[in-house]
């Protein structure tokens, strides 16, 4: 097996640059959402008493996040490490650290579930529940915002070969072709 690419977002982006094009993408979608929800739900008044639990979701949400790329690797019994950690010393946050190989079609599932499992349902919950739909979308485009660096692995591994092998480094992704 020979190494074809190696894909380390951090180390090429930069933490800071990564974490702000992150943000500016959450708001831009945020914007982008709010607007036409606005004009579908203009005679509907907003309810308050949403925010409590808007800060429990904002809480729980990067954890459902992280734990919903696990999902397409249990379906095809592929086994993950999962290690808690605590961010700032307060906020639990984990990381997935799939301790197999995985092939392209798999991993590309597993990057964009997330954003499926969670910003869909969403997105239909604020045109449901017309009273919170700014809190839906605001959670929405915050797991939007998470999702920027699965996208970025994403576009990556698109251009990888068709039958490569990919291992998870502790930084990024190593993409294997046979030779």
């Amino acid at each position: 097996m020979n190494c074809w690419d190696t894909i380390q977002i951090t180390k090429q982006l930069g933490v800071y640059r990564t974490i702000m094009l992150s943000f500016l993408l959450g708001l831009g979608s945020f914007i982008m959402l709010y607007l036409p929800f606005t004009f579908i739900h203009q005679h509907i008044e907003v309810k308050e008493n949403g925010f409590y639990p808007f800060l429990l979701a904002l809480v729980v949400l990067p954890i459902l996040h992280q734990l919903t790329h696990i999902v397409p690797l249990q379906l095809i019994e592929r086994h993950a490490k999962i290690k808690w950690i605590k961010f700032a010393k307060q906020f639990p946050y984990v990381k997935i650290m799939p301790n197999t190989k995985t092939s392209k079609r798999t991993l590309l599932i597993s990057l964009l579930t997330p954003t499926m499992l969670l910003t869909t349902p969403l997105i239909t919950a604020s045109v449901t529940f017309g009273g919170y739909y700014p809190y839906f979308l605001m959670l929405a485009a915050i797991n939007i915002g998470f999702s920027y660096t699965d996208f970025l692995y994403a576009r990556r591994i698109w251009r990888a070969p068709k039958q490569c092998i990919i291992t998870n480094d502790h930084n990024g992704y190593d993409i294997l072709i046979r030779r």
